[in-house]
């Protein structure tokens, strides 16, 4: 799974899409599962890649928007 993120301190806020319309969210991470009961994400931040759980996504101003997974 994938969830959108927004980040109110984006410089990417109030871009637009390829399609001319306001993008959903700033930022995005990829579920990786549970590690016993944290929720843990692969992320890019700039050049730095890392797993963090979901506080440490929140403690950074990030605020979850979607979840887009297959059906």
């Amino acid at each position: 799974m994938i969830v959108g993120f927004d980040n109110p301190n984006s410089r990417y806020k109030n871009h637009r899409d390829r399609k001319g319309k306001k993008a959903k969210y700033t930022h995005v991470s990829l579920y990786l599962g549970t590690n016993g009961k944290d929720l843990q994400f692969a992320h890019q931040f700039g050049k730095k890649i890392e797993k963090v759980n979901l506080n440490e996504l929140i403690n950074n101003d990030l605020i979850p928007k979607e979840v887009l997974d297959s059906k």
